[in-house]
């Protein structure tokens, strides 16, 4: 048993996956009445539950409402969005693309970070100071080289 199923056995990783995983089989063709029930090997109130659960998180279009009672009604179609489409493609699909954040910095700001990492140290001064002169004395464009190879910030 998974640890997601421990805590609730109803909503799971493995049953929306399953869910996910089959509307994405028919990728902007809104699945209608009984064919989704008809090919999950589970429940209707689960299948109505993880539904729910996936158009929350905006990963499915759904129709479906809750009744007081506190169940699910099932209103007749899903399909993926692209947000859903996008999770379950291994690069993250367009939305990957499109939330890129660039950062630029200038020479003297990584001059600054890396002076201001190297006060922090526990170098002895002496060695400090021959760090920090030793930057100062770095060209521009190797400053630039060190932070373009360096993907990994600490």
């Amino acid at each position: 048993m998974l640890k997601d199923e421990a805590i609730n056995p109803v909503i799971s990783r493995n049953k929306w996956m399953e869910i996910l995983n089959f509307l994405h089989r028919y990728q902007y063709q809104p699945l209608y009445g009984s064919k989704l029930f008809e090919a999950l090997d589970m429940d209707g109130d689960t299948i109505c539950a993880n539904l729910y659960y996936l158009k929350e998180n905006s990963l499915i279009e759904v129709e479906m409402h809750r009744a007081n009672d506190g169940k699910f009604l099932f209103g007749g179609y899903a399909e993926l969005t692209p947000k859903g489409i996008d999770y379950l493609s291994e690069d993250g699909g367009l939305s990957a693309e499109l939330n890129v954040i660039s950062i630029k910095f200038d020479v003297s700001q990584i001059q600054m970070l890396i002076e201001t990492h190297i006060n922090a140290s526990d170098a002895p001064t002496i060695m400090k100071k021959k760090l920090q002169d030793a930057l100062k004395q770095l060209p521009a464009d190797s400053l630039k080289s060190i932070c373009k190879n360096k993907s990994e910030i600490k």
